[in-house]
């Protein structure tokens, strides 16, 4: 047995020997398959991680306790509008439009005349006779100031303005919600909403000096969009909640997505009646002759650039701005899609 056992080993010596290098061959292979499993293991798990502090990161516009999702049926009493206002896609002439109806809104308008030191809220009229209330909740420093005050819960605001969806919803957020808050949104082709960006910054000169830029008067939106081109897929960057980063993946695009559909009732600036319409049924906003009347008024307060020249498609305009908005574009797309998946939503 022990002269077999040598033998066998001598064996195995000659065929290690003979096929060397195949033996080489298949242990790299090996080493190479399992370090491509362990790379995918660990990419599976940075993605799952990256999820979770991505759902960490938009929590209060995932936080169906704080939030009603676009579907549940609507409490009037309990439910509050928030528009988040997309610069130039009609949020002006919404907020002016739903000041008319008789609604209490919360914007900029809030704060003037002194109230912007009120120790409490309070609802307040205007000359215009319009109604607001004491805060400004369409910037940061408002909406802080607005949730310290407990706007959320003060049930004051039939509609709230924001630029800021994430941090809006945070006013809502409280241990014993008696009120939650539900978004809707104007949502405009990225490439019509740039150029007339663009053309209205230029010539603003009633507003501050965050939009008003004098020294665009004579450069051209070719050249701007060279230079530098402004912010790149805001709409993803905000739902995303990323901002501050100022960069998005596609993975942030899914996110957006979702936040959109689940929590958004969706309007196209491209079919505005319609959307308003759809709004106005779905929140109770229907006044009859009231509506009338301020839906004719809404058509002269309209914020619009008179100088705006539009983007013809394949335009080196076009395609820089293309580039610039690439996830955007996507999120619109989508945008058109849930507009007509919403439609039985805005039936009376």
């Amino acid at each position: 047995i022990f002269l077999q056992g040598i033998s066998l080993l001598s064996s195995m010596n000659c065929i290690l020997r003979k096929h060397q290098s195949q033996i080489i061959f298949l242990l790299i292979i090996a080493l190479v398959f399992l370090y491509s499993s362990l790379r995918t293991i660990t990419s599976r798990r940075e993605e799952e991680a990256n999820q979770i502090s991505s759902l960490h990161r938009v929590g209060a516009l995932t936080n169906n306790g704080v939030l009603r999702n676009v579907a549940e049926p609507i409490n009037k009493s309990t439910d509050r509008a928030i528009f988040w206002h997309i610069a130039k896609t009609g949020g002006t002439t919404l907020k002016w439009y739903y000041a008319c109806l008789g609604l209490v809104v919360a914007n900029e308008v809030g704060i003037s005349n002194g109230h912007d030191t009120d120790s409490s809220l309070q609802v307040w009229e205007h000359r215009s006779g319009f109604k607001y209330v004491n805060v400004d909740t369409t910037g940061l420093e408002g909406i802080e100031r607005a949730k310290s005050l407990g706007l959320g819960q003060s049930g004051l605001a039939d509609v709230i303005f924001t630029m800021y969806p994430h941090h809006a919803a945070e006013m809502f957020v409280t241990s014993d919600p008696s009120y939650k808050g539900r978004f809707f949104t104007m949502i405009r082709h990225p490439v019509e909403r740039a150029a007339s960006m663009f053309y209205y910054r230029q010539n603003a000169e009633h507003e501050n000096e965050k939009v008003y830029v004098p020294h665009w008067k004579n450069v051209k939106f070719v050249d701007y969009l060279r230079r530098a081109g402004g912010q790149k897929n805001p709409m993803v960057l905000t739902l995303a909640n990323k901002l501050e980063e100022r960069t998005v993946t596609a993975q942030d695009l899914e996110i957006a997505k979702e936040i959109l559909r689940t929590k958004f009732l969706v309007g196209l600036t491209s079919k505005f009646h319609e959307s308003v319409q759809r709004f106005n049924h779905y929140f109770g906003f229907d006044n009859g002759y009231v509506d009338r009347k301020c839906e004719e008024g809404s058509h002269k307060n309209k914020n619009t650039a008179s100088n705006y020249i539009p983007v013809e498609e394949g335009s080196e305009e076009w395609d820089l701005l293309m580039k610039i908005y690439d996830l955007d574009m996507q999120l619109y797309e989508y945008a058109i899609q849930l507009f007509e998946e919403q439609k039985s939503l805005g039936r009376k």
